[in-house]
């Protein structure tokens, strides 16, 4: 960190503020010292899936959830990750004092101050038309007791402490540097893209490969979609999240060629025609969760002939996702401009697949990180 705050660029230009986003969901407890209790449990884990169908069976429950906090049931959803912990290891609730969403916890060592932060909170524990706690989501889940972890809520634009002495001398920061509450991932990127409008849509073609569309309501259009705060105060985004997006591609490469960068694969991909041979792929590699709910769910290829090659399978990967984002935007308008932005976007050649695939206009940023 030092390093790079002795580079030319920063010695000329003064930090003003540091904002931080980061990975939604999951659980990170905290003790009273500030120590973690156990491992964080990320939004990827989804050993909360066997409770996950007990709820869904109970009638009327989930509609009801979903009315309140803007979520279907998930094993990735925070509430979900409590009722197990609660069930399979009440010690470490017994032990935590409190709980962050990961960028907290950085945020947290950056200022000492202890804060969550709405649009992180937002993804499966707030009423989001009040934006506060919703002790009923934590009563029909069984967890009411965990609302003692919770700690105060700040809006993403909200000054949530300042760089303290110690990491300064760590970090090379300058004390006192103000420090916001920042904003879950998916709601930073649409605000650093320009989706900011109602009505705009963006994908973030990363490790979810999710799907946002800009809304100033919580009217629901399809059962497998969610809402969290967007980081401008007053809006949402509408979300569908790909369970698993770009480890698909990371896959493919191991299995079918030497390179483990897909940029590198371009100009082979390119020499392969639009449908890869009749070949398709379903890039359900780790279940699914959108646009359908399916946690067995897994991938697969379609159509191998005794012409297929590794380019026609490595392309149909490229194709199956930009399928898996068509379907998000089904129930939608279509047309329009989708804005991509993750490390995807730097590949012309998938930008050009989604824009064939969806029939938008694909738009991107020269800035390689769009969070803010």
């Amino acid at each position: 960190m030092k390093t790079v705050m002795n580079s030319p660029l920063l010695r000329q230009n003064k930090i003003r503020s540091i904002g931080i986003t980061g990975q939604g969901e999951g659980v990170w407890l905290v003790d009273k010292q500030g120590r973690p209790v156990r491992n964080a449990i990320l939004w990827s884990d989804t050993r909360s899936a066997a409770l996950v169908e007990y709820f869904k069976q109970q009638p009327g429950l989930e509609e009801q959830l979903f009315a309140i906090s803007g979520t279907p049931l998930l094993p990735c959803n925070s509430s979900m990750i409590l009722r197990w912990l609660q069930q399979y290891e009440p010690e470490t609730l017994v032990q935590a004092d409190c709980f962050f969403f990961a960028k907290d916890w950085i945020r947290y060592q950056l200022t000492g101050e202890s804060w969550l932060e709405i649009s992180d909170t937002g993804t499966s524990l707030l009423d989001l038309q009040c934006g506060e706690l919703s002790n009923e989501v934590l009563s029909q889940l069984g967890i009411t007791h965990t609302a003692r972890l919770f700690l105060p809520l700040l809006p993403s634009a909200a000054i949530a402490g300042h760089i303290t002495t110690q990491i300064a001398q760590i970090t090379g920061l300058e004390v006192g540097i103000p420090v916001c509450a920042g904003a879950l991932d998916v709601s930073a990127t649409a605000l650093g893209i320009g989706a900011v409008n109602h009505g705009d849509v963006y994908t973030i073609l990363g490790t979810t490969c999710c799907t946002g569309i800009v809304c100033h309501d919580l009217k629901r259009i399809n059962w497998q979609t969610r809402f969290v705060p967007h980081a401008l105060s007053g809006n949402y985004v509408n979300l569908f999240a790909l369970q698993s997006g770009t480890p698909n591609i990371d896959w493919a490469l191991s299995q079918h060629t030497d390179s483990k960068d897909f940029l590198q694969t371009s100009s082979q991909l390119e020499a392969v025609p639009a449908g890869c041979g009749g070949v398709f792929y379903q890039p359900y590699i780790n279940g699914e969760r959108a646009p359908f709910y399916s946690p067995s769910a897994r991938a697969g290829f379609f159509g191998i002939s005794q012409h297929t090659t590794d380019s026609h399978l490595l392309r149909a990967v490229f194709e199956g996702l930009a399928y898996a984002i068509t379907d998000s935007l089904a129930d939608y308008p279509a047309g329009g401009r989708l804005y991509l932005a993750g490390g995807g976007a730097a590949s012309s050649l998938w930008l050009q697949i989604i824009a064939d695939r969806t029939g938008r206009e694909v738009v991107t940023r020269q800035v390689k990180e769009l969070v803010i």
